[in-house]
């Protein structure tokens, strides 16, 4: 009968076992390790890609804030015309302010702000990504300025709609379709002619600058919150081009 003897096996030492301890300890560290600076640098390239794009956006929003803030500052004077006029103790015939006056203030711009890169931000959960908390606090500041310019635009239309229902009363339709520009609708051409006013009811005329008022006062509120966005975001825009070096992006 055959007997097996088993193969002796040198046991390891407490050493040997510590040692091989150590290098997996060490392995899964470095692997560890390793991949923290694989996100780290993904994390600081989006970074400077989603910083990239807000400065995008944020000179898009420029471009539109000053077209729009040219217009208030054009219109502010006008409105005070109109007011005057339509509280003339007469009206004067030949006069084409009325109907040009008249078609300009029911023109108004909605703030079609870009919130692309935002929307991004807060959608993907990369805001984790700003490191900069100087950053992330005047992107927070700059768009928190934008539901007041909503809440004025809401009450501005209210006013404006009461304004429309008392100028059905006093203005002709037709010609208010000729002297609008059919190329660019929020342009208003003088009339050629004097036009009659369908009313020249005392009554009606000053209800009818009472809410021209009250317009003229909601859209300076609508200017002096867009002109703090403009300055904000021209502000943030610098602030972004320092910190991240895109002043030659």
């Amino acid at each position: 009968m055959e007997v097996h003897h088993h193969p002796h096996v040198e046991k390891k030492s407490f050493k040997e076992y510590l040692l091989e301890g150590l290098m997996i300890f060490l392995a899964v560290s470095m692997g560890f390790i390793a991949e923290n600076i694989r996100e780290h640098i993904a994390d600081g390239e989006k970074e400077i890609e989603y910083m990239k794009s807000l400065v995008e956006d944020l000179g898009v929003d420029k471009t539109v804030l000053s077209k729009q803030m040219t217009i208030y500052e054009q219109r502010f004077v006008k409105y005070d015309s109109l007011i005057d006029i339509l509280n003339e103790p007469v009206v004067t015939e030949r006069n084409n302010t009325y109907y040009y006056l008249g078609r300009l203030a029911t023109k108004y711009d909605i703030f079609p702000n870009n919130t692309r890169t935002l929307d991004q931000l807060k959608s993907t959960g990369a805001f984790r990504v700003i490191k900069n908390s100087k950053v992330v606090n005047n992107i927070l500041e700059y768009y928190s300025i934008l539901p007041s310019i909503r809440q004025f635009e809401d009450i501005e239309l209210q006013e404006t709609n009461e304004f429309r229902k008392l100028a059905v009363q006093v203005f002709n339709g037709s010609v208010f379709n000729q002297i609008t520009d059919t190329a660019n609708s929020a342009n208003v051409i003088r009339p050629l002619n004097f036009p009659k006013l369908i009313t020249t009811d005392p009554k009606i005329l000053s209800a009818l600058s009472t809410w021209v008022h009250y317009i003229k006062n909601t859209r300076f509120g609508i200017y002096q919150y867009k002109k703090e966005l403009f300055e904000k975001g021209e502000a943030l825009s610098r602030l972004i081009k320092k910190e991240y070096h895109l002043d030659n992006e």
